[in-house]
């Protein structure tokens, strides 16, 4: 079973980029994870926190887990000059901490 995320959005009050849209093109290219709306509670391998402007006003104090924030351009204060781009980055620490967090088998 691949990770279960929790997703807290911000209030959408100036999008410059649609977050549910963004997360459901995340969910194609990591269909083995979860993708669940963070309530506070709850067990969950990662927390991205997604704002849809560059004011990056969405904040948790109480899941003390590895958080991803993202933002319109940038994934965790890294700028990115397209969306594809930050999908894909998106996408590639997703899958990175599930290879790093996964059992190594023994192979012969």
């Amino acid at each position: 079973m691949g990770e279960v995320i929790g997703v807290k959005y911000c209030g959408h009050c100036r999008p410059f980029l649609q977050m549910t849209e963004f997360v459901d093109c995340l969910k194609k290219n990591v269909p083995e994870a979860s993708f669940v709306p963070w309530d506070g509670g709850g067990m969950f391998s990662r927390l991205l926190l997604l704002c849809a402007c560059p004011a990056v006003c969405v904040r948790t104090s109480s899941f003390t887990g590895p958080t991803t924030v993202i933002s319109c351009n940038t994934l965790d204060f890294i700028e990115y000059a397209a969306v594809d781009e930050l999908l894909d980055a998106a996408a590639a620490l997703i899958n990175a901490a599930a290879r790093a967090e996964s059992p190594q088998k023994n192979i012969r």
